[in-house]
């Protein structure tokens, strides 16, 4: 009798997404290039098809953040630490969502000196990024403000947005005594420990990075908050 061959689920669901992250990224390009040459005039049309466009965004950010995590629990996940230009690296993550961000309305305010530099994984610390701005593009009313500078001798970058601020439940989260808390039990989870795991991932001189989230911001809604070493 021959053995049944023992499948590989993990080595088969990582295929998949990957798969599925690369069928997304086509579909959401066709849609961005059919959308600039067809903008919506009526303002109903265009509330639905922002919807859809976010909810597309959003699922090919957590497809991202589940091969990272997968790769980081194998210890594959790649990293490279250089010197980057911080404005240059979130102007690309701003230009990267300019079209749900026009189809929302939104406003982006960027306050960066732009000589300012720091030594990061400008993939990772994108893929964070990335995240927070499409999930304040839902959130917030109108406006954005990504404001970046060295503070305690770290990079601090600062999210803010006009929206209702976070929920207690997903501040609580936040804290670093609930970081073992069980992301795939909440949509808002996994997000939230990507952004952890990455930050904590830069480390320099025995100090590694971390994120916060408070209801303190600037604009009067919720505060997003990574610090690098």
């Amino acid at each position: 009798m021959t053995k049944k061959k023992h499948i590989d689920f993990q080595m088969v669901m990582a295929s998949s997404v990957h798969d599925m992250k690369n069928s997304l990224s086509m579909l959401l390009q066709s849609f961005e290039d059919w959308h600039g040459r067809n903008p919506a005039s009526d303002p109903v049309e265009a509330k639905a098809l922002s919807g859809m466009h976010y909810e597309a965004a959003r699922l090919q950010t957590n497809l991202l953040q589940l091969l990272s995590l997968y790769r980081l629990d194998l210890k594959t996940l790649p990293m490279q630490i250089e010197e980057h230009f911080v404005l240059d690296l979130l102007e690309e993550q701003v230009a990267h969502n300019q079209v749900l961000l026009d189809n929302l309305n939104i406003e982006i305010v960027l306050d960066c000196d732009p000589d300012f530099v720091w030594y990061v994984d400008s993939h990772l610390l994108g893929g964070v990024i990335n995240n927070v701005l499409v999930n304040a593009s839902r959130y917030t009313k109108d406006k954005v403000l990504i404001s970046a500078r060295e503070e305690n001798g770290g990079l601090n970058i600062r999210i803010d947005d006009n929206g209702p601020g976070y929920p207690k439940a997903m501040l609580d989260q936040a804290k670093p005594a609930t970081r073992g808390v069980d992301f795939l039990s909440n949509s808002s989870n996994l997000g939230l420990y990507f952004c952890q795991e990455i930050a904590s991932l830069h480390q320099n001189k025995g100090r590694e990075g971390c994120i916060t989230l408070s209801n303190d911001s600037s604009l009067g809604g919720s505060r997003f908050e990574i610090w690098l070493p």
